[in-house]
């Protein structure tokens, strides 16, 4: 296995940050009950949910920092500003965001989305929600789809009974705390019983301040016999300071209902995304996590889908049938790509093994046999299966190459013949037409497809 060197490609729209941005409050780095209440009373918050906070802020304080995840020796919770309020109002025409606020959200293809593909979008930059628009139609079928913090004024019946009770409780773990006392902004869909909203909904959540922390809550409830799908963006700018994102997200899925949750998350090197997600699903109900945070493939990489063969990966199209590897299994196996989302300019490498090329972004995962004991004592190491990053992996490494695909019982469609029997000729005399139709077996049926 080879790989080149690498190549770099902008990645301006993610890792640029909006240096014109205004704030109408900037609070101290660190967090405090002063804070948590000038969070709560910006928002004209509800006595109940201002408890709920200051009771999470309480086990946040006595709770010790968790060591069953990543590393977190250099995140300083004392150095993140936990509220950053811009000087923006929560709009539904994109018209009325603030101009560099929305030439941020273009940048990153948000609202030419909305015009092609989405039901409903909303757009959090920083600790506020600064756009939200659900289109006329799904509006009329009782659908819900509002900022968070909107929706605990609108709605507060089914906010109060849902929002971190029993899904997320704050008791939770000491990010989860964290989010309960200083979340801010978020997603509210409500989905009656028996609708079905065929396209699907957005939300961006952009985190501009150097610094930062972003803690948006999703909750979602889908009332019985509903669907859903619901696309979750997120992305931050590059600083050499730390930030921090520690959302919370709350799936409520009726008896018989479906939630399709999708989250594509782009955040920079320096952030620690501390995320709490959890779903609570009812009899005969269905949810599909799909998350990624994981890297791409460049749009020009080939994969392989049934029935078509070999198609770029920018070709693919929701509902084409691909071929991926089952972990639990050890087979390859035939799936349905639910969505596909544009991820934007990244570092990219090359890597070639097994005779084959293929360009890939940093971070995107490989998987690799690694050689290691299973325990210190034992003299004997075996091989295991270990995702890597390709930026991680050397010339050597073994990693894993498709030799065949499963047989699925679907046909392909085998390329025309073009045969011409008379065809253009020439010697050293003269040039003419020559009848080659002795040359082929007329008796052969070419067949359209394969069996």
């Amino acid at each position: 296995m080879a790989i080149d060197s690498q190549f770099t490609i902008d990645r301006s729209r993610y890792d640029d940050a909006n240096l014109n941005s205004k704030s109408k409050y900037i609070a101290k780095p660190g967090v405090t009950e002063e804070l948590v209440r000038k969070i709560s009373s910006d928002k004209n918050e509800p006595e109940w949910m201002l408890d709920k906070r200051l009771k999470a802020l309480k086990l946040f304080k006595e709770t010790k920092t968790p060591n069953w995840g990543p590393d977190l020796s250099k995140l300083d919770l004392n150095k993140i500003i936990y509220y950053i309020d811009p000087e923006a109002a929560s709009s539904r025409t994109w018209d009325d965001v603030p101009e560099d606020i929305k030439q941020t959200f273009e940048k990153l293809g948000i609202p030419q989305a909305e015009r092609e593909s989405l039901a409903g979008v909303g757009g959090q930059y920083d600790s506020r929600n600064v756009y939200h628009n659900l289109k006329k139609e799904w509006e009329d079928k009782g659908i819900i789809f509002e900022d968070m913090d909107s929706a605990l004024h609108k709605y507060p019946d089914l906010v109060k009974k849902h929002f971190m009770t029993n899904c997320v409780p704050i008791s939770d773990h000491k990010f989860a705390m964290l989010h309960a006392a200083v979340w801010s902004g978020g997603t509210f869909i409500y989905i009656p019983q028996n609708v079905t909203i065929e396209i699907p909904l957005q939300a961006y959540f952009r985190m501009n301040a150097k610094a930062g922390g972003q803690f948006e809550h999703t909750l979602i409830i889908a009332d019985k016999g509903s669907t859903v799908h619901y696309i979750e963006g997120c992305s931050s700018p590059r600083y050499a300071e730390n930030s921090l994102h520690a959302g919370c997200v709350e799936l409520y899925v009726g008896e018989g209902a479906k939630i399709v949750y999708s989250s594509i998350e782009n955040w920079s090197k320096n952030t620690f995304n501390l995320n709490t997600k959890r779903a609570i699903v009812g009899k005969n109900g269905k949810v599909e996590w799909l998350n990624g945070n994981m890297g791409c493939l460049v749009g020009d990489s080939k994969v392989f889908t049934n029935p078509k063969g070999p198609k770029n990966i920018k070709e693919i199209k929701s509902g084409d049938k691909v071929f991926v590897w089952d972990e639990k299994s050890n087979s390859i196996k035939k799936s349905i790509v639910k969505n596909k989302v544009f991820s934007g300019n990244k570092d990219v490498y090359k890597i070639r093994a097994g005779g084959r090329e293929l360009e890939a972004t940093r971070n995107h995962p490989f998987l690799s046999l690694e050689r290691k004991k299973n325990h210190p004592s034992h003299k004997k190491a075996f091989f295991h299966h270990i995702w890597k990053p390709i930026h991680e992996l050397k010339e050597g490494d073994i990693v894993a190459i498709t030799k065949s695909l499963p047989i699925s019982g679907e046909s392909y469609k085998l390329p025309r013949i073009n045969k011409k029997e008379i065809v253009p000729s020439k010697n050293q005399h003269s040039n003419f037409n020559l009848d080659t139709s002795h040359l082929y077996n007329n008796k052969i049926k070419i067949p359209e497809k394969t069996n």
